[in-house]
C-alpha cells in the first residue's frame, strides 16, 4: 500500500520529535548526574571531535631500541602532576599487534593537544613497568598496607600470641635439635670432601693477606705497642734475676763438665734447679702485673685506627670473595638441603599425630589474622579486590600497562624535542625517574556496576 507524502511527513516529523525527546532526555539526566550542563558541553564537544578525526599522526624515534607495541598509550602531563591520556602508538613498524624491539614509531595524538605541545616543544618520556617479583612485592606491599599489617599483627599477637608460643616452642626446641645433630652428623664428611679447596683457598690468603698486609701490620704498628708495654716489667724481671744467679756455681759446673770426670751435666742440672727455685717463683709472683700489661696491649691495638680499617678492610674482603662463598655455599647446600637423612626425620617428625594435632592448633589460632592479613593485600568480596593487586593482576595476568608514553613540554629547548636529522620526529627519550602506569580505580561504593545494597 503506497502512503500519501502527507502521511510521510507526518511519520518523519513523529519520529523526529522522538528521537529529540530521548536525546533531551539523555542529556538533562547527564547534566543532573554530571553537575551541571558545562561538564556536558565538554562531553558533546569532546564526542564531536571525536567524530570528526580531530586527530594528528606523527613519527616518532629513539636512539635506543624500545619494546613497543600498537596501543600503547600517550599522556600529556599536566600543571598539576597528573597524567591525561591524549593518544597512542599507532604503529611500530610492523604488522602485527605485538610488541616487539625497534627504534621508530608512528603516534596518533590529540590536534588540541598534540599541536600546543609541539609549539612550545616537546620530549616522549619512554616509561615501563618492570614486572619483577621485586616489582610485586613493593606494589603489593605498599607502605600504606604494611603499616596496617603491622597493626593487624600486633593486635592479634596480644590476643593469641603466649599461647601460640606455649604450643610453638616445645616443637621447635625438637625440630632445631633434630636439624643440629643430623648436620653435625653430616658435616665431617663434607669438610673433608673440601679440605683440598679449603686448602688452596688457605695458601692464597698467605700469600695475598698475610705476608703482603698482615705481616707488614704486625711490624710496624703491634710490635713497636708490645715492646712499649712489655719493656718496664721484662727489665725489671732481667735484674730481679740477675741478682739471683750465682755465676760462680755456672763457672765451676762448667768448667767440670769439660773435665775427665765421669759425670758431665752438671750446667744442665743447675740450670733447672734455677729455673724451678728462681724463675718460676719470680714469673708466678709477677702474673698479676703480666695481665694487666697484656690488657693494655689489647686495648692499644683495638684502639689503633691502622689496624682496625686494615682489620675491617680484610674482613670484608673475605666476605665478599666469590672462591670463599662458593665453598660455603657447597658446604650448606651439602650438609643440609641434599642430607638425606635430615630430610627423612623432619619428614617423619612433623608426620607424627602428636605433631600434627598441635600444628593444627596453632593453625586455627593464626587463622583469622592470616585472613585479615589477606583482605588487605587483596582484597575481599564485600570490599572487591585491592588497588595494588588490581595493578599487579592487569600487568601480569592481563598484559596491560607495561608501557607508556609521557608527551611533557621540553621548555623550548629544540634539541630535545626532536633529532638533529629531522626536526618534525619527536624523540624518544628514556625517563629518568621510574613511575607507576597512572591507573585510577574507582572505589567499589561508587561503582556503577554494583547495586547499591549488596544483600
Amino acid at each position: 500500500m503506497k502512503l500519501l507524502p502527507g502521511v510521510q511527513q507526518i511519520r518523519l516529523l513523529i519520529g523526529l520529535l522522538i528521537w529529540g525527546g530521548a536525546i533531551l532526555w539523555l542529556l538533562n539526566s547527564a547534566a543532573a548526574r554530571s553537575g551541571g550542563l558545562q561538564r556536558v558541553g565538554g562531553l558533546c564537544r569532546d564526542l564531536s571531535a571525536w567524530l570528526t578525526g580531530n586527530e594528528i599522526t606523527l613519527p616518532a624515534k629513539s636512539e635506543l631500541p624500545l619494546i613497543l607495541a600498537p596501543g600503547d598509550p600517550v599522556f600529556r602531563r599536566q600543571p598539576d602532576g597528573k597524567l591525561l591520556q591524549i593518544g597512542q602508538v599507532l604503529g611500530n613498524g610492523t604488522q602485527g599487534l605485538l610488541p616487539v624491539w625497534t627504534t621508530a614509531c608512528s603516534l596518533r595524538l590529540d590536534a588540541t593537544a598534540g599541536q600546543e605541545l609541539l609549539r612550545q616543544g616537546v620530549q616522549l618520556e619512554y616509561h615501563q613497568t618492570p614486572g619483577s617479583l621485586q616489582w610485586v612485592g613493593e606494589t603489593l606491599l605498599s607502605p600504606q598496607i604494611r603499616e596496617r599489617i603491622g597493626a593487624i599483627l600486633a593486635e592479634e599477637w596480644q590476643k593469641n600470641g603466649p599461647a601460640v608460643e606455649q604450643q610453638l616452642e616445645p616443637l621447635m626446641r625438637e625440630s632445631v635439635g633434630l636439624v643440629l645433630r643430623s648436620v653435625e652428623t653430616e658435616l665431617p664428611a663434607v669438610m673433608e670432601n673440601h679440605r683440598a679447596r679449603f686448602s688452596e683457598l688457605s695458601e692464597l690468603y698467605q700469600g695475598e693477606v698475610i705476608r703482603r698486609r698482615l705481616v707488614p701490620l704486625v711490624r710496624e704498628e703491634i710490635l713497636p705497642i708490645v715492646e712499649e708495654e712489655v719493656r718496664p716489667e721484662a727489665m725489671e724481671l732481667a735484674r730481679e734475676l740477675w741478682d739471683r744467679v750465682s755465676l760462680w756455681s755456672f763457672t765451676w759446673r762448667y768448667l767440670y763438665d769439660l773435665s775427665p770426670l765421669p759425670e758431665r751435666h752438671a750446667v744442665r742440672q743447675e740450670f733447672e734447679r734455677f729455673l724451678a727455685r728462681e724463675i718460676r717463683p719470680a714469673l708466678e709472683a709477677r702474673t698479676e702485673n703480666v695481665v694487666v700489661v697484656m690488657e693494655r696491649i689489647l686495648q692499644r691495638v683495638s684502639r689503633n685506627q691502622r689496624i682496625r680499617e686494615e682489620i675491617r678492610r680484610e674482613i670484608q674482603t673475605a666476605v665478599n670473595d666469590d672462591r670463599l662463598q662458593q665453598i660455603v655455599l657447597s658446604v650448606l647446600r651439602q650438609s643440609i638441603v641434599q642430607n638425606q637423612t635430615l630430610q627423612t626425620e623432619l619428614r617423619s617428625y612433623f608426620t607424627r599425630a602428636d605433631v600434627q594435632s598441635e600444628l593444627s592448633l596453632v593453625a586455627r589460632r593464626i587463622e583469622p589474622m592470616m585472613r585479615r592479613i589477606g583482605d588487605e593485600v587483596f582484597g575481599n568480596r564485600e570490599a572487591g579486590v585491592t588497588a595494588e593487586f588490581a595493578r599487579v593482576m592487569r600487568v601480569q595476568i592481563l598484559l596491560k600497562d607495561r608501557r607508556w608514553l609521557v608527551l611533557s613540554a621540553s621548555g623550548g629547548n629544540s634539541a630535545s624535542v626532536s633529532s638533529a636529522q629531522d626536526p618534525d620526529v619527536l624523540n624518544i627519550v628514556r625517563a629518568a625517574a621510574q613511575e607507576q602506569f597512572p591507573l585510577s580505580l574507582m572505589p567499589a561504593a561508587d561503582s556503577p556496576l554494583l547495586p547499591t545494597a549488596v544483600p
